[in-house]
């Protein structure tokens, strides 16, 4: 959270796990293409599709770009499958830059 000067929507409890790699995109049908494990999720798209998408890629951990508010359904639903929320008012690029730079390796 600090290297992308986020704020925890939800998930408070869970901030202590660690993301293995870092995968951006807005089209979720990407996302549903991934396999690995321990993965952040970030992107722009701030709806109830992103919590579902990340549930079936068994990703724990959302980080919310440009500003992007979770809406109270989203939270809801991310709290109740223990889905971690993370807001930035950083763009995808910057705050894909800034992980990668401090260590966090892409899917692919």
């Amino acid at each position: 959270m600090e290297i992308v000067d986020g704020r925890c929507i939800c998930g408070e409890d869970k901030l202590d796990r660690e993301v293995a790699s870092g995968f951006a995109s807005d089209l979720m049908s990407d996302v549903l293409t991934l396999i690995e494990d321990d993965i952040l999720l970030i992107t722009g798209l701030s709806n109830n599709q992103t919590i579902r998408t990340a549930e079936m890629s068994d990703i724990f951990a959302v980080l919310l770009v440009r500003g992007k508010k979770a809406n109270s359904a989203m939270i809801e639903m991310a709290e109740s499958i223990g889905i971690t929320i993370i807001a930035t008012d950083y763009s995808m690029f910057k705050a894909s830059g800034l992980l990668y730079a401090a260590g966090l390796p892409p899917v692919y």
